[in-house]
């Protein structure tokens, strides 16, 4: 069989998945981030927040909702 020169979806999702790890990492390590709703809220408010990643056990987004971004 002849390669088509894709590679499967699988190994798509494998690659982007470590890609973010690593950058979460860096993020981690440099401590240019907040972890927790409070602080999040606090940023969110002074305008600080460039990105927020919401974790699936995260109270309801009914308090992020109403911020301006």
């Amino acid at each position: 069989m002849a390669p088509t020169g894709k590679a499967p979806t699988g190994t798509k999702k494998a690659k982007a998945l470590e890609s973010i790890n690593s950058c979460l990492a860096l993020v981690m390590k440099s401590g240019k981030c907040s972890i927790g709703l409070r602080q999040t809220l606090r940023l969110l408010r002074k305008g600080g927040a460039r990105l927020i990643i919401i974790a699936n056990n995260a109270p309801p987004l009914r308090y992020v909702y109403f911020y301006p971004v």
